[in-house]
């Protein structure tokens, strides 16, 4: 550059450059935000649905996996009464001679009262309460999608799943058309001259929802960047007034997005974390429902069944193992998504724009200063390094593929035992050599001693799953939401 020192014309190559620069990063930020804003609704919509289809597994597998003898189911009743006694502290004997002298006293008007209970009690059915508390479970899952619905609303689900790409192709098209007409330089011009302080959304766009204020936001960065590129161009070519009138228009354009950063996005980060953290209240009081209907419930009225590899237990198992690694799938895709999206807009409203586009006369936050989005992403950092949750739902997996593996071989046995058997009676019809009729009947005898330790095997492991497998996952899941909510509610504070 003639007559110019080669320092100050790499300086102005440096601001024209870290110009558009900053400026194009911003709109790269927002589009991404509005991507993650997909991802995350998206999600969430999976997960949540997913969790009355886990519930129905569950059942099913409990259901199918459980002896269906109701006089096992009495004994087994039987049983866990009998365990919870053994397992109450002793009283104090003073307290204990007290209440047999205050227990004397009214015998007599108990007595019918307690007859009537024991009579109660023993004409209640098992298997009508067994299924009473497997409906429980799976009802507790239902009421739990359906109380999350005005989250479903909030994320804007529906508009999400349904939007086309020509829709949204058309939409930014005549928002950018909008945008244009608006920015006009004279508008601009006229707009400085009026000196207004207030810069105002149109009608429409008070009604619109969170993605729709990221769409705008996006609009409005593009339309800022080509008012730098204005800037810069008109400081090389133009005069003081044209320069002057080039950088207001920055000012209005960066107020515009102030605006839209304060006024329409905090409400909606307010509104979404308020809505999150009941969320995960109501999640937390369905799983605490769920491991008490597990753990002192349906155990008590469980026993294994004989038979645990047949076709409709293998089936329930495979089943019930391809839903926890779905559902591990979603839960973690749900949280990651949540997690990148608080990112993606933290990253955009920290990011810096160049020092001509802000109003030094302008009291209000600054574009990149949001404490909320700073404290949530900090919390989420914390959360999601627990991975106490995908470690419950992936050894639970885990387990139940290996009792899948269980039933294989125990089926293996029963067929080569049934198999023994046949070339056994085919023998005997046949009247061939007792020697060798006696040799088969010693291998169907040591087969069956593997088939009976193949199948006590899988009897234990498929209880143990009952038992305690379903307990401890719905007591992590509780565990987790009870932190999710705590944490969420001192980000409010």
């Amino acid at each position: 550059m003639k007559g110019v020192p080669a320092s100050l014309s790499r300086r102005g190559v440096s601001k024209e450059k870290s110009g558009k620069d900053a400026c194009i990063e911003r709109i790269k930020l927002t589009e991404l935000a509005l991507q993650r804003w997909k991802d995350f609704a998206a999600a969430y919509k999976t997960y949540n649905d997913l969790q009355s289809t886990m519930a129905k597994a569950i059942t099913e597998f409990v259901r199918t996996h459980s002896s269906d003898d109701p006089a096992e189911r009495q004994e087994a009743a039987c049983n866990g009464d009998q365990q919870k006694q053994e397992h109450k502290v002793e009283e104090d004997p003073n307290k204990a001679k007290k209440k047999k002298t205050k227990g004397a006293d009214n015998a007599a008007a108990a007595g019918n009262s307690t007859h009537a209970s024991s009579i109660e009690a023993k004409v209640e059915d098992p298997s009508s309460v067994f299924e009473s508390l497997l409906a429980d479970l799976e009802g507790q899952s239902e009421k739990n999608v359906e109380d999350n619905g005005s989250l479903c609303k909030l994320l804007e689900i529906d508009m999400v799943q349904t939007q086309t790409t020509t829709k949204a192709s058309s939409s930014n098209k005549l928002l950018a058309r909008s945008l244009s007409r608006s920015f006009s330089f004279k508008f601009l011009s006229s707009a400085w001259r009026s000196r207004s302080s207030k810069v105002r959304c149109s009608p429409s766009d008070a009604e619109d929802g969170h993605s729709s204020t990221l769409k705008y936001l996006c609009a409005w960065e593009k339309q800022l960047h080509y008012l730098v590129e204005r800037v810069l161009d008109e400081e090389k070519t133009g005069g003081f007034h044209e320069v002057n009138v080039a950088k207001q228009s920055t000012v209005l354009s960066f107020k515009q997005i102030q605006y839209l950063k304060d006024q329409k996005l905090r409400p909606h980060l307010d509104q979404l974390l308020r809505s999150l953290t009941l969320n995960w209240k109501k999640n937390s009081d369905c799983y605490s429902a769920q491991v008490q209907i597990m753990s002192q419930t349906i155990v008590k009225y469980t026993r294994p069944r004989r038979l645990c590899s047949d076709v409709p237990h293998w089936r329930a198992a495979k089943k019930l193992k391809a839903q926890l690694e779905e559902w591990l799938a979603c839960f973690a895709n749900y949280v990651s998504s949540h997690k990148a999206y608080i990112k993606a807009l933290h990253d955009w409203a920290r990011h810096p724009l160049p020092a001509f586009c802000e109003d030094n006369n302008d009291n209000s936050n600054n574009i990149y200063a949001l404490p909320l989005l700073g404290k949530w992403s900090s919390c989420l950092d914390k959360l999601f390094a627990d991975v106490t949750v995908t470690k419950a739902i992936g050894d639970l997996a885990t387990k139940v593929g290996e009792l899948v593996e269980l039933q294989n071989k125990e089926y293996e046995h029963k067929s080569q035992v049934d198999q023994l058997k046949g070339e056994q009676r085919k023998i005997e019809q046949s009247r061939k050599a007792k020697d060798k009729s006696d040799k088969l009947t010693q291998r169907i005898k040591e087969e069956e001693v593997q088939y009976e330790a193949s199948r006590k095997e899988t009897e234990e492991n498929a209880l143990n799953l009952i038992q305690k497998g379903f307990t401890s996952l719905f007591g992590s899941l509780d565990e987790f939401s009870k932190s999710f909510a705590q944490k969420y509610d001192d980000i409010r504070k």
